[in-house]
């Protein structure tokens, strides 16, 4: 189609000055990976807001021209650069909102708050998600039953208190590594997505912001006083008397979050509110 890369850049050139075409940067991605794509493009979409990527379809070959010089190819970035910046104004990509607490301190109601107050939809994944996919024979609830899925072992504190902490298996580890790859696939698919997570060390919280790098993500630390927490956890039915506890004492340890929520007092709707007015940029 075309008899060279110079003349495929200068089209995508006339591509980047029009308003819908913010996604095209992914052409020019894989352009400067020196792959080949034909781009099937529907004018009816709607102009892009900045949080949503219209579908794109590309089918590669992943062959590359050799007679083009390396002047050639930082000349063609430089026209690419102009055009992004011209034309389109400041690239953004799906949208992350993160919380992590403990067990019982309120994240999961205040993110189907969240879903509810947001004008764009996010997709709520979280470790439970993964946990249901698991069979029912590999994981226990009961104190001491080691598996290969999720385990529990019980302790007392200094203070006399009963402590349950979650022990992962070689399965359940897997089941951690799963959870982000959902996340991911979630965001490349397009959608923007809401990650309800409890992340024991700041280890695997260090490996989510890797993970999320790429993505504009609104990390939460959710907390709630111990009363609080272990009345929501009695009151539940579902979970071991002590796990908030446990987990409590590492959950927030050495994490920098961009926005802390206590939901001892405060309502889902609220909490929801905050967040919103948070990126909007009207919060604190």
């Amino acid at each position: 189609m075309f008899s060279s890369k110079r003349q495929a850049s200068r089209l995508l050139m006339i591509f980047f000055t029009h308003p819908n075409m913010r996604w095209m940067s992914f052409v020019l991605f894989l352009y400067a990976c020196g792959t080949s794509a034909v781009v099937s493009v529907d004018p009816s979409l709607p102009r892009d807001d900045g949080l949503h990527t219209p579908l794109l379809s590309t089918q590669t070959s992943g062959e590359t021209e050799p007679n083009l010089d390396s002047s050639d190819a930082k000349a063609n970035a430089a026209q690419c650069s102009e055009a992004l910046s011209v034309g389109c104004g400041t690239l953004a990509t799906n949208r992350v909102i993160f919380l992590n607490g403990a067990s019982s301190s309120g994240k999961t109601t205040r993110a189907r708050a969240l879903q509810d107050t947001l004008e764009r939809p996010y997709l709520l994944i979280g470790l439970d998600t993964v946990i249901g996919m698991m069979p029912p024979k590999n994981n226990t609830w009961e104190i001491d039953e080691k598996t290969d899925g999720f385990w529990l072992k019980a302790a007392r504190d200094a203070d006399g208190h009963r402590l349950v902490y979650l022990h992962d298996g070689p399965l359940a580890h897997q089941m951690y590594e799963l959870l982000r790859q959902l996340v991911l696939t979630t965001l490349e698919a397009g959608h923007n997505a809401i990650v309800d997570e409890v992340c024991l060390t700041h280890d695997r919280f260090q490996a989510w912001q890797e993970a999320l790098a790429p993505y504009k993500t609104l990390y939460v630390g959710v907390t709630a006083d111990i009363a609080t927490r272990e009345r929501r956890e009695k009151q539940r039915g579902d979970r071991r008397l002590g796990l908030t506890r446990a987990q409590g004492q590492t959950v927030h340890q050495d994490n920098v979050y961009d926005l802390w929520q206590d939901t001892t007092h405060a309502s889902p709707q609220v909490c929801a509110e905050t967040v919103c007015a948070y990126l909007t940029g009207k919060g604190t």
